[in-house]
Protein backbone atom coordinates (compact mmCIF):
# COMPACT_ATOMS: atom_id res chain seq x y z
CA UNK A 1 0.00 0.00 0.00
CA UNK A 2 1.24 3.42 -0.68
CA UNK A 3 0.70 6.65 1.20
CA UNK A 4 1.10 10.23 0.06
CA UNK A 5 4.51 11.25 1.31
CA UNK A 6 3.24 14.16 3.48
CA UNK A 7 0.95 12.26 5.45
CA UNK A 8 1.00 3.88 12.70
CA UNK A 9 0.86 -14.04 32.36
CA UNK A 10 0.06 -20.91 38.52
CA UNK A 11 2.97 -21.58 35.81
CA UNK A 12 5.23 -24.60 36.59
CA UNK A 13 7.45 -24.66 33.61
CA UNK A 14 7.77 -21.89 31.12
CA UNK A 15 10.26 -21.19 28.46
CA UNK A 16 10.46 -17.46 28.36
CA UNK A 17 11.92 -15.42 25.60
CA UNK A 18 12.10 -12.06 27.31
CA UNK A 19 12.17 -10.30 24.09
CA UNK A 20 13.20 -6.72 24.31
CA UNK A 21 12.31 -6.76 20.70
CA UNK A 22 11.76 -3.05 20.57
CA UNK A 23 15.12 -1.62 19.82
CA UNK A 24 14.57 0.76 22.69
CA UNK A 25 11.66 2.16 24.71
CA UNK A 26 10.86 4.96 22.35
CA UNK A 27 8.04 7.16 23.51
CA UNK A 28 4.68 5.45 23.27
CA UNK A 29 5.86 1.87 22.55
CA UNK A 30 6.36 -0.70 25.34
CA UNK A 31 8.80 -3.60 24.84
CA UNK A 32 6.79 -6.76 24.17
CA UNK A 33 7.62 -10.10 25.88
CA UNK A 34 6.85 -13.38 24.07
CA UNK A 35 6.75 -16.71 25.95
CA UNK A 36 5.93 -20.35 25.32
CA UNK A 37 3.51 -21.82 27.90
CA UNK A 38 3.84 -25.33 29.36
CA UNK A 39 1.79 -27.21 32.01
CA UNK A 40 -1.00 -24.63 32.15
CA UNK A 41 -4.48 -25.92 31.22
CA UNK A 42 -7.36 -23.54 31.92
CA UNK A 43 -9.35 -24.08 28.73
CA UNK A 44 -11.04 -20.81 27.89
CA UNK A 45 -11.55 -19.85 31.56
CA UNK A 46 -10.70 -16.22 31.12
CA UNK A 47 -10.55 -15.41 34.84
CA UNK A 48 -7.88 -18.07 35.47
CA UNK A 49 -5.90 -16.91 32.46
CA UNK A 50 -6.26 -13.34 33.68
CA UNK A 51 -4.74 -14.40 37.06
CA UNK A 52 -1.93 -16.08 35.17
CA UNK A 53 -1.33 -12.99 33.10
CA UNK A 54 -1.24 -10.71 36.16
CA UNK A 55 1.46 -12.90 37.74
CA UNK A 56 3.48 -13.29 34.58
CA UNK A 57 3.41 -9.64 33.59
CA UNK A 58 4.19 -8.64 37.21
CA UNK A 59 1.62 -5.86 37.37
CA UNK A 60 0.05 -4.65 40.61
CA UNK A 61 -2.81 -2.33 41.48
CA UNK A 62 -3.70 0.22 40.22
CA UNK A 63 -2.85 -1.67 36.99
CA UNK A 64 -5.22 -4.42 35.86
CA UNK A 65 -5.90 -6.53 32.79
CA UNK A 66 -9.38 -6.32 31.25
CA UNK A 67 -10.48 -8.93 28.72
CA UNK A 68 -11.60 -7.37 25.49
CA UNK A 69 -12.32 -10.44 23.34
CA UNK A 70 -12.08 -14.20 22.92
CA UNK A 71 -11.77 -15.41 19.33
CA UNK A 72 -12.12 -19.13 18.50
CA UNK A 73 -10.18 -20.41 15.50
CA UNK A 74 -9.46 -23.82 14.00
CA UNK A 75 -6.43 -24.25 16.30
CA UNK A 76 -8.19 -23.28 19.55
CA UNK A 77 -8.74 -19.76 20.84
CA UNK A 78 -7.13 -16.36 21.31
CA UNK A 79 -7.75 -14.39 24.52
CA UNK A 80 -7.12 -10.66 24.25
CA UNK A 81 -6.61 -8.25 27.15
CA UNK A 82 -6.22 -4.48 27.48
CA UNK A 83 -4.14 -2.90 30.26
CA UNK A 84 -5.98 -0.41 32.48
CA UNK A 85 -4.51 2.03 34.99
CA UNK A 86 -6.84 3.60 37.58
CA UNK A 87 -9.74 2.26 35.48
CA UNK A 88 -8.59 3.99 32.31
CA UNK A 89 -7.04 2.22 29.28
CA UNK A 90 -3.33 2.57 28.56
CA UNK A 91 -2.70 3.32 24.91
CA UNK A 92 -0.70 0.66 23.10
CA UNK A 93 -0.74 -1.93 25.93
CA UNK A 94 -2.41 -5.22 25.03
CA UNK A 95 -1.77 -8.89 25.87
CA UNK A 96 -2.63 -12.06 24.01
CA UNK A 97 -2.87 -15.72 25.14
CA UNK A 98 -3.15 -18.52 22.60
CA UNK A 99 -4.98 -21.65 23.87
CA UNK A 100 -5.05 -24.94 21.95
CA UNK A 101 -8.18 -27.02 21.36
CA UNK A 102 -7.25 -29.28 24.30
CA UNK A 103 -7.39 -26.29 26.64
CA UNK A 104 -3.65 -26.04 27.13
CA UNK A 105 -1.94 -22.71 26.84
CA UNK A 106 0.51 -22.50 23.96
CA UNK A 107 2.04 -19.04 23.96
CA UNK A 108 1.51 -15.48 25.16
CA UNK A 109 2.75 -11.98 24.57
CA UNK A 110 2.41 -8.96 26.83
CA UNK A 111 4.07 -5.57 27.29
CA UNK A 112 6.78 -4.87 29.84
CA UNK A 113 5.30 -2.21 32.12
CA UNK A 114 7.61 0.13 34.07
CA UNK A 115 7.29 -0.01 37.88
CA UNK A 116 6.22 3.55 38.62
CA UNK A 117 4.00 5.26 41.20
CA UNK A 118 1.11 6.91 39.43
CA UNK A 119 -1.44 9.24 41.00
CA UNK A 120 -5.13 9.01 40.17
CA UNK A 121 -6.12 10.90 37.04
CA UNK A 122 -8.37 13.92 36.91
CA UNK A 123 -12.02 13.69 35.91
CA UNK A 124 -10.99 15.24 32.61
CA UNK A 125 -8.92 12.25 31.44
CA UNK A 126 -10.16 9.24 29.47
CA UNK A 127 -6.88 7.34 28.94
CA UNK A 128 -3.13 7.13 29.60
CA UNK A 129 -0.19 7.32 27.24
CA UNK A 130 3.44 6.50 28.05
CA UNK A 131 5.62 9.35 26.89
CA UNK A 132 9.06 10.48 28.08
CA UNK A 133 9.37 7.55 30.53
CA UNK A 134 6.20 8.42 32.44
CA UNK A 135 2.47 7.74 32.25
CA UNK A 136 0.62 10.82 31.09
CA UNK A 137 -3.09 11.17 31.69
CA UNK A 138 -4.78 12.51 28.62
CA UNK A 139 -7.92 13.06 26.64
CA UNK A 140 -8.33 11.57 23.18
CA UNK A 141 -9.82 13.50 20.31
CA UNK A 142 -10.56 12.35 16.78
CA UNK A 143 -10.52 14.62 13.76
CA UNK A 144 -12.16 13.41 10.54
CA UNK A 145 -12.52 15.62 7.51
CA UNK A 146 -12.24 15.76 3.75
CA UNK A 147 -9.10 17.33 2.31
CA UNK A 148 -7.79 17.87 -1.19
CA UNK A 149 -6.05 14.49 -0.80
CA UNK A 150 -9.20 12.68 0.36
CA UNK A 151 -10.37 11.45 3.76
CA UNK A 152 -8.31 12.57 6.79
CA UNK A 153 -8.68 10.83 10.17
CA UNK A 154 -6.19 11.43 12.99
CA UNK A 155 -6.48 10.62 16.70
CA UNK A 156 -4.85 13.02 19.19
CA UNK A 157 -3.78 12.36 22.77
CA UNK A 158 -3.84 15.73 24.58
CA UNK A 159 -3.05 16.86 28.12
CA UNK A 160 -5.44 18.85 30.33
CA UNK A 161 -4.34 22.06 28.62
CA UNK A 162 -5.06 20.77 25.14
CA UNK A 163 -1.39 20.30 24.29
CA UNK A 164 -0.75 17.46 21.87
CA UNK A 165 1.21 14.55 23.36
CA UNK A 166 0.90 12.18 20.41
CA UNK A 167 -1.13 11.72 17.26
CA UNK A 168 -1.79 8.78 14.98
CA UNK A 169 -3.19 8.38 11.49
CA UNK A 170 -6.16 6.05 11.97
CA UNK A 171 -6.47 5.11 8.31
CA UNK A 172 -4.50 2.12 7.03
CA UNK A 173 -3.44 3.35 3.63
CA UNK A 174 -2.22 1.61 0.53
CA UNK A 175 -2.34 2.36 -0.70
CA UNK A 176 -26.51 -15.14 -4.64
CA UNK A 177 -27.01 -14.90 -8.22
CA UNK A 178 -24.35 -15.22 -10.85
CA UNK A 179 -23.29 -12.24 -12.90
CA UNK A 180 -20.58 -11.66 -15.49
CA UNK A 181 -17.98 -8.99 -14.74
CA UNK A 182 -14.90 -7.45 -16.34
CA UNK A 183 -11.54 -7.85 -14.58
CA UNK A 184 -7.77 -7.76 -14.82
CA UNK A 185 -6.51 -11.10 -13.45
CA UNK A 186 -4.41 -10.06 -11.63
CA UNK A 187 -3.22 -7.16 -13.81
CA UNK A 188 -2.42 -6.56 -17.50
CA UNK A 189 1.38 -6.64 -17.15
CA UNK A 190 1.45 -9.96 -15.31
CA UNK A 191 -0.90 -11.57 -17.82
CA UNK A 192 1.14 -10.28 -20.77
CA UNK A 193 4.46 -11.18 -19.12
CA UNK A 194 5.86 -7.69 -19.64
CA UNK A 195 7.03 -4.79 -17.50
CA UNK A 196 5.54 -1.30 -17.46
CA UNK A 197 6.51 0.79 -20.44
CA UNK A 198 5.20 1.78 -23.85
CA UNK A 199 2.87 0.53 -25.17
CA UNK A 200 1.87 -1.11 -21.85
CA UNK A 201 1.11 2.11 -19.99
CA UNK A 202 -1.81 3.67 -18.13
CA UNK A 203 -2.42 6.43 -20.66
CA UNK A 204 -5.06 8.03 -18.45
CA UNK A 205 -7.41 5.01 -18.55
CA UNK A 206 -7.51 4.87 -22.33
CA UNK A 207 -8.73 1.59 -23.76
CA UNK A 208 -5.44 0.88 -25.54
CA UNK A 209 -5.42 -1.89 -28.11
CA UNK A 210 -2.69 -3.76 -26.21
CA UNK A 211 -4.60 -3.62 -22.93
CA UNK A 212 -8.10 -4.53 -24.09
CA UNK A 213 -7.22 -8.18 -24.91
CA UNK A 214 -5.70 -8.49 -21.44
CA UNK A 215 -9.08 -7.96 -19.79
CA UNK A 216 -10.96 -11.07 -18.70
CA UNK A 217 -14.61 -11.74 -18.00
CA UNK A 218 -15.50 -13.82 -14.93
CA UNK A 219 -18.57 -15.17 -13.17
CA UNK A 220 -19.32 -13.69 -9.77
CA UNK A 221 -22.04 -14.05 -7.14
CA UNK A 222 -24.10 -10.86 -7.13
CA UNK A 223 -27.15 -9.62 -5.27
CA UNK A 224 -30.39 -9.87 -7.24
CA UNK A 225 -32.99 -7.45 -5.94
CA UNK A 226 -36.40 -7.45 -7.57
CA UNK A 227 -35.50 -7.52 -11.23
CA UNK A 228 -32.04 -5.96 -10.92
CA UNK A 229 -28.52 -7.26 -10.40
CA UNK A 230 -26.42 -5.12 -8.05
CA UNK A 231 -22.64 -4.87 -7.60
CA UNK A 232 -22.96 -6.35 -4.13
CA UNK A 233 -22.55 -9.74 -2.44
CA UNK A 234 -21.71 -11.22 0.98
CA UNK A 235 -18.06 -10.12 0.67
CA UNK A 236 -18.30 -6.54 -0.54
CA UNK A 237 -20.59 -3.81 -1.81
CA UNK A 238 -19.64 -1.15 -4.31
CA UNK A 239 -20.67 2.14 -2.70
CA UNK A 240 -20.30 5.89 -3.04
CA UNK A 241 -19.28 7.64 0.18
CA UNK A 242 -16.18 9.65 -0.71
CA UNK A 243 -15.72 12.18 -3.51
CA UNK A 244 -15.69 12.23 -6.46
CA UNK A 245 -19.08 10.69 -7.12
CA UNK A 246 -19.75 8.17 -9.88
CA UNK A 247 -22.97 6.40 -10.80
CA UNK A 248 -22.93 2.76 -9.70
CA UNK A 249 -24.22 0.63 -12.58
CA UNK A 250 -27.02 -1.91 -12.29
CA UNK A 251 -27.99 -4.66 -14.70
CA UNK A 252 -31.18 -6.42 -15.72
CA UNK A 253 -29.36 -9.53 -17.04
CA UNK A 254 -26.35 -9.72 -14.71
CA UNK A 255 -23.80 -8.59 -17.28
CA UNK A 256 -21.33 -5.95 -16.09
CA UNK A 257 -18.85 -5.86 -18.97
CA UNK A 258 -16.93 -2.60 -19.28
CA UNK A 259 -13.85 -1.26 -20.99
CA UNK A 260 -11.27 0.30 -18.67
CA UNK A 261 -12.36 3.77 -19.73
CA UNK A 262 -15.64 3.16 -17.88
CA UNK A 263 -15.67 3.69 -14.07
CA UNK A 264 -17.66 0.46 -13.87
CA UNK A 265 -14.55 -1.55 -14.72
CA UNK A 266 -12.76 -0.60 -11.50
CA UNK A 267 -15.94 -1.41 -9.58
CA UNK A 268 -16.24 -4.93 -10.99
CA UNK A 269 -12.49 -5.55 -10.68
CA UNK A 270 -12.44 -4.59 -7.00
CA UNK A 271 -15.59 -6.55 -6.19
CA UNK A 272 -14.25 -9.66 -7.94
CA UNK A 273 -10.85 -9.78 -6.21
CA UNK A 274 -12.24 -8.97 -2.75
CA UNK A 275 -14.83 -11.72 -3.23
CA UNK A 276 -12.15 -14.22 -4.23
CA UNK A 277 -9.95 -13.29 -1.27
CA UNK A 278 -12.91 -13.66 1.10
CA UNK A 279 -13.63 -17.07 -0.47
CA UNK A 280 -9.98 -17.92 0.11
CA UNK A 281 -9.89 -17.15 3.84
CA UNK A 282 -13.28 -18.84 4.31
CA UNK A 283 -12.02 -22.00 2.61
CA UNK A 284 -9.11 -22.13 5.06
CA UNK A 285 -11.50 -22.05 8.03
CA UNK A 286 -11.36 -18.35 8.95
CA UNK A 287 -14.86 -17.29 7.95
CA UNK A 288 -15.13 -15.20 11.15
CA UNK A 289 -12.68 -12.73 9.63
CA UNK A 290 -14.28 -9.77 7.83
CA UNK A 291 -17.68 -11.42 8.40
CA UNK A 292 -19.54 -8.52 6.79
CA UNK A 293 -19.98 -7.11 3.34
CA UNK A 294 -17.34 -4.39 3.23
CA UNK A 295 -18.32 -1.11 1.51
CA UNK A 296 -15.91 -0.20 -1.28
CA UNK A 297 -15.56 3.16 -3.04
CA UNK A 298 -13.25 2.73 -6.03
CA UNK A 299 -13.25 6.41 -7.01
CA UNK A 300 -12.41 8.08 -3.72
CA UNK A 301 -9.72 10.19 -2.04
CA UNK A 302 -10.62 13.13 -4.28
CA UNK A 303 -8.95 11.38 -7.19
CA UNK A 304 -5.53 11.25 -5.52
CA UNK A 305 -3.04 8.41 -6.01
CA UNK A 306 -3.83 6.88 -2.61
CA UNK A 307 -5.99 4.16 -1.07
CA UNK A 308 -7.01 3.32 2.49
CA UNK A 309 -8.82 1.00 4.89
CA UNK A 310 -11.09 2.99 7.21
CA UNK A 311 -11.91 1.15 10.49
CA UNK A 312 -13.91 4.13 11.74
CA UNK A 313 -17.04 3.49 9.70
CA UNK A 314 -19.76 0.92 10.48
CA UNK A 315 -18.91 -1.45 9.01
CA UNK A 316 -15.29 -0.59 8.15
CA UNK A 317 -14.74 0.39 4.54
CA UNK A 318 -12.21 0.56 1.70
CA UNK A 319 -11.33 3.59 -0.41
CA UNK A 320 -9.36 3.53 -3.66
CA UNK A 321 -7.94 6.57 -5.43
CA UNK A 322 -7.66 7.19 -9.16
CA UNK A 323 -4.39 9.11 -9.45
CA UNK A 324 -1.72 7.55 -11.67
CA UNK A 325 -2.82 4.02 -12.47
CA UNK A 326 -6.25 3.66 -10.88
CA UNK A 327 -5.64 1.68 -7.69
CA UNK A 328 -8.66 -0.57 -8.16
CA UNK A 329 -7.23 -1.80 -11.48
CA UNK A 330 -4.44 -3.70 -9.68
CA UNK A 331 -5.34 -6.84 -7.69
CA UNK A 332 -2.22 -6.29 -5.54
CA UNK A 333 -3.59 -2.97 -4.27
CA UNK A 334 -7.06 -4.41 -3.72
CA UNK A 335 -5.82 -7.46 -1.77
CA UNK A 336 -3.35 -5.33 0.22
CA UNK A 337 -6.07 -2.98 1.42
CA UNK A 338 -8.47 -5.85 2.13
CA UNK A 339 -5.68 -7.43 4.24
CA UNK A 340 -5.94 -4.45 6.59
CA UNK A 341 -9.59 -5.41 7.10
CA UNK A 342 -8.49 -9.00 7.82
CA UNK A 343 -5.91 -7.76 10.35
CA UNK A 344 -8.39 -5.40 12.00
CA UNK A 345 -10.92 -8.24 12.28
CA UNK A 346 -8.34 -10.59 13.89
CA UNK A 347 -6.70 -8.02 16.21
CA UNK A 348 -8.64 -4.75 16.28
CA UNK A 349 -7.25 -1.51 17.66
CA UNK A 350 -3.65 -2.71 17.90
CA UNK A 351 -1.98 -0.42 15.36
CA UNK A 352 0.18 1.37 17.92
CA UNK A 353 3.89 1.70 17.24
CA UNK A 354 5.71 2.20 13.95
CA UNK A 355 7.10 -1.34 13.74
CA UNK A 356 3.64 -2.76 14.46
CA UNK A 357 2.20 -0.66 11.67
CA UNK A 358 4.98 -1.82 9.37
CA UNK A 359 3.94 -5.41 10.14
CA UNK A 360 0.42 -4.58 8.95
CA UNK A 361 1.82 -3.22 5.72
CA UNK A 362 3.96 -6.36 5.36
CA UNK A 363 0.85 -8.48 5.90
CA UNK A 364 -0.85 -6.72 3.02
CA UNK A 365 2.18 -7.13 0.79
CA UNK A 366 2.39 -10.85 1.65
CA UNK A 367 -1.24 -11.56 0.84
CA UNK A 368 -1.00 -9.51 -2.36
CA UNK A 369 2.05 -11.55 -3.40
CA UNK A 370 0.50 -14.87 -2.39
CA UNK A 371 -2.75 -14.10 -4.23
CA UNK A 372 -1.12 -12.92 -7.44
CA UNK A 373 1.55 -15.63 -7.48
CA UNK A 374 -1.17 -18.30 -7.29
CA UNK A 375 -2.60 -16.78 -10.47
CA UNK A 376 0.61 -16.15 -12.40
CA UNK A 377 4.29 -16.56 -11.54
CA UNK A 378 5.54 -13.66 -13.65
CA UNK A 379 7.31 -10.93 -11.67
CA UNK A 380 5.65 -12.14 -8.46
CA UNK A 381 8.30 -10.34 -6.42
CA UNK A 382 7.01 -6.96 -7.61
CA UNK A 383 4.25 -5.84 -5.26
CA UNK A 384 1.81 -3.49 -7.05
CA UNK A 385 3.24 -4.51 -10.42
CA UNK A 386 0.68 -2.46 -12.42
CA UNK A 387 -0.06 0.39 -10.02
CA UNK A 388 3.63 0.91 -9.15
CA UNK A 389 7.08 0.30 -10.63
CA UNK A 390 6.40 3.10 -13.08
CA UNK A 391 6.58 6.88 -13.38
CA UNK A 392 3.92 7.32 -10.69
CA UNK A 393 5.71 5.51 -7.85
CA UNK A 394 8.29 2.77 -7.28
CA UNK A 395 6.05 0.05 -5.86
CA UNK A 396 7.52 -2.39 -3.34
CA UNK A 397 9.24 -5.77 -3.28
CA UNK A 398 8.40 -9.15 -1.71
CA UNK A 399 12.11 -10.01 -1.73
CA UNK A 400 14.79 -8.54 0.54
CA UNK A 401 17.01 -7.51 -2.34
CA UNK A 402 18.90 -5.00 -0.18
CA UNK A 403 19.96 -7.80 2.22
CA UNK A 404 18.68 -5.87 5.25
CA UNK A 405 19.50 -7.44 8.63
CA UNK A 406 17.35 -7.07 11.75
CA UNK A 407 17.72 -5.17 14.03
CA UNK A 408 20.05 -3.00 11.96
CA UNK A 409 17.13 -1.07 10.50
CA UNK A 410 15.40 2.10 11.64
CA UNK A 411 11.62 2.24 11.56
CA UNK A 412 11.28 5.91 10.79
CA UNK A 413 8.31 5.11 8.52
CA UNK A 414 5.81 2.29 8.29
CA UNK A 415 6.55 1.30 4.68
CA UNK A 416 10.34 1.16 4.67
CA UNK A 417 11.08 -2.45 5.67
CA UNK A 418 8.05 -4.49 4.68
CA UNK A 419 10.26 -6.62 2.42
CA UNK A 420 12.32 -7.74 5.42
CA UNK A 421 9.29 -9.61 6.82
CA UNK A 422 7.63 -10.61 3.55
CA UNK A 423 10.81 -12.25 2.21
CA UNK A 424 10.89 -15.17 4.70
CA UNK A 425 7.15 -15.70 4.27
CA UNK A 426 7.49 -16.02 0.50
CA UNK A 427 10.47 -18.38 0.90
CA UNK A 428 8.22 -20.53 3.09
CA UNK A 429 5.50 -20.18 0.42
CA UNK A 430 7.84 -21.66 -2.18
CA UNK A 431 8.91 -24.50 0.12
CA UNK A 432 5.53 -25.48 1.58
CA UNK A 433 2.84 -23.95 -0.61
CA UNK A 434 0.32 -21.17 -0.25
CA UNK A 435 -2.25 -23.11 1.80
CA UNK A 436 0.23 -23.84 4.58
CA UNK A 437 1.71 -20.36 4.80
CA UNK A 438 -1.60 -18.53 4.39
CA UNK A 439 -2.94 -20.68 7.26
CA UNK A 440 0.07 -19.88 9.44
CA UNK A 441 -0.26 -16.16 8.81
CA UNK A 442 -4.04 -16.07 9.32
CA UNK A 443 -3.75 -17.98 12.60
CA UNK A 444 -0.83 -15.93 13.91
CA UNK A 445 -2.34 -12.48 13.33
CA UNK A 446 -5.01 -13.20 15.98
CA UNK A 447 -2.18 -12.65 18.48
CA UNK A 448 -0.91 -9.32 17.17
CA UNK A 449 -0.80 -6.50 19.72
CA UNK A 450 0.37 -2.92 19.93
CA UNK A 451 4.11 -2.43 20.18
CA UNK A 452 4.80 -5.73 18.43
CA UNK A 453 8.05 -6.31 16.64
CA UNK A 454 9.18 -8.54 13.81
CA UNK A 455 10.66 -11.20 16.18
CA UNK A 456 7.45 -11.42 18.21
CA UNK A 457 5.42 -11.81 15.01
CA UNK A 458 7.81 -14.52 13.79
CA UNK A 459 7.43 -16.38 17.10
CA UNK A 460 3.65 -16.23 16.73
CA UNK A 461 4.03 -17.92 13.34
CA UNK A 462 6.00 -20.68 15.08
CA UNK A 463 3.18 -20.94 17.64
CA UNK A 464 0.62 -21.21 14.83
CA UNK A 465 2.65 -24.01 13.26
CA UNK A 466 2.71 -25.84 16.60
CA UNK A 467 -1.07 -25.52 16.93
CA UNK A 468 -2.00 -26.27 13.32
CA UNK A 469 0.67 -28.69 12.13
CA UNK A 470 2.32 -30.08 15.27
CA UNK A 471 5.43 -28.02 14.53
CA UNK A 472 6.14 -29.81 11.24
CA UNK A 473 7.47 -26.65 9.61
CA UNK A 474 9.17 -25.10 12.64
CA UNK A 475 12.73 -25.77 11.52
CA UNK A 476 12.24 -24.09 8.15
CA UNK A 477 10.23 -21.23 9.66
CA UNK A 478 13.08 -20.58 12.08
CA UNK A 479 15.62 -20.86 9.29
CA UNK A 480 13.93 -18.37 6.99
CA UNK A 481 13.45 -15.73 9.69
CA UNK A 482 16.97 -16.35 11.02
CA UNK A 483 18.26 -15.64 7.50
CA UNK A 484 17.69 -11.95 8.19
CA UNK A 485 18.34 -12.21 11.96
CA UNK A 486 14.67 -11.71 12.86
CA UNK A 487 15.03 -14.92 14.86
CA UNK A 488 18.36 -15.99 16.35
CA UNK A 489 20.14 -18.50 14.09
CA UNK A 490 20.44 -22.00 15.53
CA UNK A 491 23.84 -23.69 15.72
CA UNK A 492 24.55 -26.10 12.85
CA UNK A 493 21.28 -25.25 11.14
CA UNK A 494 21.60 -25.67 7.42
CA UNK A 495 19.03 -25.11 4.75
CA UNK A 496 19.62 -28.53 3.20
CA UNK A 497 18.55 -30.28 6.40
CA UNK A 498 15.21 -28.51 6.53
CA UNK A 499 13.71 -29.22 3.15
CA UNK A 500 14.25 -31.71 0.41
CA UNK A 501 15.57 -29.84 -2.59
CA UNK A 502 13.58 -30.43 -5.77
CA UNK A 503 15.69 -32.17 -8.43
CA UNK A 504 16.25 -30.80 -11.91
CA UNK A 505 15.42 -32.69 -15.12
CA UNK A 506 17.17 -33.04 -18.49
CA UNK A 507 14.69 -33.89 -21.27
CA UNK A 508 15.12 -34.56 -24.99
CA UNK A 509 11.58 -35.02 -26.30
CA UNK A 510 9.35 -37.01 -23.95
CA UNK A 511 9.56 -36.40 -20.22
CA UNK A 512 8.94 -39.63 -18.30
CA UNK A 513 7.65 -38.25 -15.04
CA UNK A 514 8.95 -39.85 -11.80
CA UNK A 515 6.27 -41.89 -9.97
CA UNK A 516 6.53 -39.72 -6.85
CA UNK A 517 5.37 -36.72 -8.89
CA UNK A 518 2.59 -38.38 -10.89
CA UNK A 519 -0.89 -37.21 -9.96
CA UNK A 520 0.35 -34.04 -8.27
CA UNK A 521 -0.92 -30.63 -9.28
CA UNK A 522 1.80 -28.66 -11.01
CA UNK A 523 2.51 -26.04 -13.61
CA UNK A 524 5.34 -25.62 -16.08
CA UNK A 525 6.61 -22.12 -16.79
CA UNK A 526 8.78 -20.83 -19.58
CA UNK A 527 12.04 -19.01 -18.88
CA UNK A 528 10.07 -15.77 -19.09
CA UNK A 529 7.68 -17.12 -16.41
CA UNK A 530 4.73 -17.66 -18.77
CA UNK A 531 2.60 -20.69 -17.89
CA UNK A 532 2.86 -23.26 -20.71
CA UNK A 533 1.28 -26.28 -18.98
CA UNK A 534 -0.87 -26.86 -15.90
CA UNK A 535 -2.73 -29.80 -14.39
CA UNK A 536 -2.11 -33.11 -12.64
CA UNK A 537 1.18 -34.64 -13.74
CA UNK A 538 0.63 -37.75 -15.91
CA UNK A 539 3.07 -40.59 -16.62
CA UNK A 540 4.70 -38.55 -19.39
CA UNK A 541 4.54 -35.27 -21.29
CA UNK A 542 5.45 -35.02 -24.96
CA UNK A 543 7.57 -31.88 -25.40
CA UNK A 544 8.33 -32.51 -29.06
CA UNK A 545 6.64 -29.30 -30.17
CA UNK A 546 8.18 -27.18 -27.42
CA UNK A 547 11.13 -24.90 -28.04
CA UNK A 548 14.47 -26.01 -26.62
CA UNK A 549 15.47 -24.13 -23.51
CA UNK A 550 14.93 -23.87 -19.78
CA UNK A 551 11.53 -24.44 -18.21
CA UNK A 552 10.44 -24.48 -14.58
CA UNK A 553 8.24 -27.05 -12.84
CA UNK A 554 6.35 -25.63 -9.87
CA UNK A 555 4.48 -27.89 -7.44
CA UNK A 556 4.15 -28.46 -3.69
CA UNK A 557 7.80 -29.61 -3.55
CA UNK A 558 9.00 -26.26 -4.81
CA UNK A 559 10.59 -25.21 -8.10
CA UNK A 560 12.53 -27.60 -10.37
CA UNK A 561 14.41 -26.73 -13.52
CA UNK A 562 13.65 -28.57 -16.75
CA UNK A 563 16.34 -28.39 -19.44
CA UNK A 564 14.83 -29.33 -22.80
CA UNK A 565 17.51 -30.21 -25.37
CA UNK A 566 16.31 -31.73 -28.63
Amino acid sequence: MKLIEIIKMKLFVIILFTAFFSLKLTGQVFPVNFCWIQNENHGLDTEKWKEWLILKSKIQKPFEWVQISSIPTISGGHLKFQLYLHNLPVAGAQANIMVKNNGKGLAASFPQIPDLNIDKPSIYSDSWIYISEKFNECKTRDERKQTEFGLFWHRYWEDSHGNELYNQNMLSHYSDSIGLVSIFNPDPLTKAGVVYGSPYIDANDQNLSVLQPLQDSASLDLTYSGSTFLLKNSAAEISEFDPPTRTIPQSMNGNFIFSRTDPGFEMTNALYHISKMKDRIDSLGYNHLVNYSIPVDVNAMNGSDNSAFDPGTTPPSLLFGEGGVDDAEDADVIIHEYSHAISHSASPNTLFGTERQCLDEALGDYFASSYSRNLNYFNWQKVFSWDGHNEFWNGRSAVNTQMKMYPNVTFSGIYEHTDLFVDPLMRLWINHGSNTVDNLVLESIHNWTSGMTFPVAANWILAADSALYGGNHSSDIHLQFARWNILTPKANQKESTDIKKPKDFHIHTIWMIPPDLQGKRAEILSSSALRVWTGELPESIDMGSWKSGIYYLRNSNGISKILLQK
